[in-house]
């Protein structure tokens, strides 16, 4: 890379606003669309070294509860939408967030900084399922590595104005 030049990055899944602004326009039947007029996929991105292929070192911190079932079969009783309320609320549960938190900082600290992989240039990334849990888990990381003593810190990034509650 050039010492003397910028280089910028910019990733994004574009809004349809967002593709009325600055997007080829194109028909489809009776409707103008809009295309984005570029793009520049992870695939040459990894390709031309510029990323590294996260998939490679895609770790999932799983999370593991069982249920007890206290009542017969009720033909009104939706499994799978029960199954997912009840995942939402594992995962979002501050005691889960925070011993995953945990894990992730550990092994980060012990895996990937220790043995000075990427050349000690290494970072981490975590990805969540939506903004409020992203402030979630930067909160917990960013508590933890205070409380490690770590000299590394979180950071935690999304587009537009969130209403996030006491999270801000």
């Amino acid at each position: 890379m050039l010492a003397n030049a910028s280089y910028f990055a910019f990733t994004a899944t574009p809004k349809n606003k967002t593709l009325e602004i600055f997007g080829d326009p194109f028909p489809e039947g009776q409707v103008v669309k809009h295309r984005p007029f570029h793009s520049y996929t992870m695939k040459q991105a990894i390709q031309e070294g510029f990323i590294l292929d996260v998939l490679q070192n895609y770790t999932p911190v799983a999370s593991y509860y069982r249920l007890t079932k206290t009542v017969p079969d009720d033909p009104l009783f939706d499994t799978r939408k029960a199954q997912k309320k009840l995942r939402r609320y594992v995962e979002g549960h501050a005691t889960a967030i925070r011993q995953k938190a945990e894990i992730m900082v550990d092994h980060f600290h012990e895996k990937v900084l220790a043995p000075h992989k990427i050349g000690g240039q290494a970072r981490a990334m975590v990805v969540t399922s939506g903004i409020a849990r992203a402030m979630q888990y930067y909160q917990a990381i960013a508590a933890y590595l205070q409380e490690c003593k770590s000299p590394y810190r979180a950071i935690v990034a999304f587009s537009g104005e969130h209403d996030l509650g006491a999270s801000k």
